[in-house]
């Protein structure tokens, strides 16, 4: 017995098959994320390295010159950049798209800790990350208000940050124009000169004193406490008294030599509201989070934030990305909605019957809403490629539908009751739609095959039709 017989003989199968698809489609659907292309990860690893005050010249000879040594080593490399700036390497490693991301970021590590003991001494420790092409701000949040720029940038770091990085979707922020809070030593060469210092000198107890570390335990025979020390200095008073050495009985503070100044970060980025200095905040979203719901959680959540915000400083969004992507998946889910409509007229004009025309049109939702079920399950989201796919599989669904029911048609004009010509007419012609179907799929299974960063791009496209 085929499955026209079955559906025919047991009419309640196929309408809960299709009420089954539609449901679990649509459960489907509400959990898709939203964005503009598909998410393509692409495997490239990134080595950043900072050396304090460091010339270009000197990082590329003494830093970015022996790790794109190290890393060259490392299989399915395709190609390397690198760029040496002031106080700045960054290497970048673009591996073959077979390569695994994960395997190969830790090929990279291993290669770096290997050529660790090549490097200066008093450099930070490389840092080693994936790049994600779509870990980009989708929201920029503007802070701004009658404040100093210190306190706006101290209350952005200290609290604001902690209450977008808790809302659900949100994988990171990243800032414009912050200057976090810094302290200035300005050094006198005269005093230094007298007391027999340098600057080297003053940076050395600087690193020394400057410190908080454990300093054990001490026990009873009831009790036992934790010992700190509380080296760290947090208020230029504080600085001023650090010493920088002993001479005899002599202690030389920082005090005596310079003077301490509690100010702010080296300017090396800028932001304005309204002809304001104000501070941005780039909301980041998290792998797989759905863009729209996320920017429309951080605006739900925008009034909270405001009610939380100190006297004289202001929050509000100056770009918002939701927006385009809104706009640009309406304009094809409207052309999908056309081309379902103009299908349902044609197949009217044609078959001159309203009940064909109903029963052909139904099996567009049907096969529409239950591709959502294998989407979600392939980890799929809405986006240009995937909803040009469900477009262009309107009119196949169309064509077997039209195929089989013309058939039945024909026959129930040669005087055959309605079972035996549907039971006869849809299995006289199953073959031809099978075939039909099947070569529209052995057209578009090649392109989920292609290779290189199209392929990838095309490949939601060709599993979705």
């Amino acid at each position: 017995m085929t499955l026209s017989d079955l559906s025919i003989k047991n009419p309640v199968f196929p309408v809960m098959l299709a009420a089954a698809m539609m449901v679990f489609g649509y459960l489907g659907y509400r959990e898709m994320g939203i964005s503009q292309f598909p998410e393509i990860d692409f495997p490239v690893v990134n080595v950043t390295t900072y050396w304090e005050a460091a010339s270009p010249e000197i990082m590329d000879y003494d830093v970015t010159d022996i790790i794109e040594d190290a890393v060259s080593g490392v299989e399915g490399i395709d190609y390397i950049q690198s760029q040496s700036l002031e106080g700045v390497s960054v290497v970048t490693i673009y591996f073959h798209l077979s390569r695994d991301i994960d395997v190969a970021m830790q090929d990279v590590q291993n290669a770096v800790s290997a050529a660790a003991h090549r490097l200066p001494t008093d450099i930070d420790p490389p840092i080693i990350s994936k790049v994600n092409f779509n870990k980009f701000p989708v929201m920029w949040l503007s802070v701004f208000g009658d404040r100093p720029l210190h306190e706006i940038s101290d209350y952005v770091d200290t609290h604001l940050k902690q209450q977008i990085e808790t809302i659900p979707g949100v994988g990171g922020v990243m800032y414009g124009g912050l200057r976090p809070r810094n302290m200035r030593l300005w050094l006198d060469g005269t005093k230094l000169h007298a007391y027999q210092l340098d600057a080297l000198d003053v940076m050395r107890a600087l690193r020394e004193e400057h410190v908080e570390k454990p300093a054990g335990y001490l026990q009873s025979e009831r009790r036992e406490f934790n010992v700190r020390t509380m080296g760290e200095a947090r208020t230029a008073r504080e600085f001023e008294e650090i010493p920088l050495v002993n001479r005899d009985g002599q202690i030389i503070r920082v005090r005596d030599v310079a003077i301490v100044e509690d100010g702010l970060a080296d300017k090396r980025s800028f932001s304005r509201s309204n002809r304001k200095p104000n501070v941005g905040i780039g909301v980041m979203r998290a792998t797989g989070a759905n863009v729209v719901a996320l920017c429309d959680e951080v605006k739900r959540r925008l009034p909270g934030l405001r009610a939380n915000l100190p006297p004289d400083i202001e929050i509000g969004i100056s770009t918002d990305y939701s927006l385009f992507i809104k706009d640009d998946i309406a304009e094809v889910k409207l052309a999908m909605l056309l081309g379902i409509g103009l299908t349902a007229l044609v197949t009217f004009v044609f078959l001159g019957s309203f009940g064909t025309t109903f029963n052909v049109c139904l099996a567009i939702p049907a096969s529409l809403v239950g591709t959502f079920i294998a989407m979600r399950l392939c980890h799929f989201t809405l986006n240009f490629m995937t909803l040009l796919g469900l477009s262009l599989s309107v009119g196949v669904v169309v064509d077997d539908a039209i195929m089989v029911l013309e058939n039945i048609y024909r026959r129930r004009e040669h005087g055959e009751d309605r079972l035996s010509a549907a039971l006869v007419g849809a299995r006289e012609i199953s073959f031809a739609a099978m075939a039909a179907t099947f070569s529209i799929a052995a057209i578009f299974i090649p392109v989920a095959f292609l290779r290189g960063s199209i392929g990838l791009f095309f490949f939601q496209f060709a599993i979705t039709v």
